[in-house]
């Protein structure tokens, strides 16, 4: 049987609520699943069940070599997580080991415990059976949990990587906006004699820098959950205080005609793809940075907006999502007018 196949009877079991107590979840789900990703579940030195550690047991060490713990699983009943990751932390802190898990079989999250912060903060990924596509599951599965790749440290090196990146984009997430309200509080001058300039190109009055300020206040900042915010603020020049700023818009004119202007780019964007298809849209493959354009689960700490059961990758310049349309267009044969214009 495969991973995919197992994960599949596991979710039609899960939804007809077969398993019933911890017990349950750990014969019917958590074994069978170790034993599909290579894991010799009869050798009790590798697969370790009541793990002894100071204080307590943890319900599984897997180990390489044997009795050598790299990874901790502690089960719970299903639906029956909360407050559980303290335990499981302190276990894992005390015995060092760089990858635990919490799960009631149907959720499965994914700690980094050498990282910073609160265990929600050194979450790498939740995997929840039932809602992410099983093909996803399984790959994410094999990612951090495989024993060939926790033999040659691929799995160790994963979970790092995931977890800095996830890092790194909620640090900017905080800063960011952080960042620009300095700037306003401080009147950049550069920033706002610019402005200034600029407007007096397209209208016939002078602005205040008041008026600028009162402006630029009122721009907002989107976030979408633990991805990088997207702030709605024109470009800083660098070096050339007169360098013309200019917001624009992205216009979609469909093949019938019709003309898709949103929001926000991204509400174009993923309006499109609406439009074409999603289902479709996914078929064609097209990936961006290694991310899938449009995938059947979440990327931690990537820009992504859910539609239906999809994810679509929403991060990047406005002309990295005009290249995007074209490619759909091209896979699937139609015809798009794909423009950037200015802002009015």
């Amino acid at each position: 049987m495969t991973l995919k196949k197992r994960i599949d009877d596991i979710r039609t079991e899960l939804e007809h609520r077969q398993f019933k107590n911890e017990t349950a979840v750990r014969l019917g789900i958590i074994d069978p699943l170790l034993k599909e990703l290579g894991w010799p579940t009869s050798k009790t030195q590798v697969v370790f069940p009541e793990y002894n550690v100071e204080g307590g047991k943890v319900d599984y060490a897997l180990c390489h070599p044997p009795a050598t713990p790299r990874i901790f699983i502690e089960a719970k009943q299903v639906g029956k997580l909360d407050g559980a990751e303290r335990q499981l932390f302190e276990y894992a802190v005390h015995q060092g080991v760089r990858v635990a898990i919490l799960t009631d079989g149907q959720k499965w999250s994914f700690f980094y415990p050498p990282g910073e912060g609160s265990y929600e903060e050194r979450k790498v990924v939740e995997l929840n059976l039932i809602t992410r596509d099983s093909a996803e599951s399984a790959n994410l599965l094999n990612r951090y949990l495989n024993y060939a790749s926790i033999k040659r440290g691929d799995a160790f090196a994963a979970i790092e990587e995931d977890y800095r990146s996830f890092s790194r984009h909620r640090e900017l997430k905080r800063r960011l906006p952080e960042v620009w309200h300095k700037i306003l509080q401080e009147k950049n001058q550069v920033l706002l004699q610019t402005m200034i300039e600029d407007t007096q190109k397209v209208c016939i009055y002078t602005p205040t820098e008041e008026e600028v300020l009162a402006f630029l206040e009122s721009l907002t900042v989107e976030s979408h959950g633990d991805s990088v915010p997207s702030i709605m603020v024109p470009s800083v020049p660098d070096s050339k205080p007169k360098r013309s700023l200019q917001w624009t818009k992205l216009v979609v004119t469909m093949p019938d005609g019709e003309r898709v202007e949103g929001p926000t780019i991204r509400d174009t964007f993923v309006e499109v793809i609406e439009k074409l298809g999603i289902e479709k849209v996914a078929a064609l493959d097209i990936s961006r940075r290694k991310i899938p354009l449009v995938a059947a689960s979440e990327y931690p700490g990537r820009t992504q907006r859910q539609i239906s059961s999809y994810y679509i990758y929403t991060g990047g310049t406005t002309k990295d999502k005009r290249l995007d349309l074209m490619k759909i267009a091209k896979g699937l044969e139609v015809e798009l007018k794909v423009e950037i214009v200015p802002k009015e």
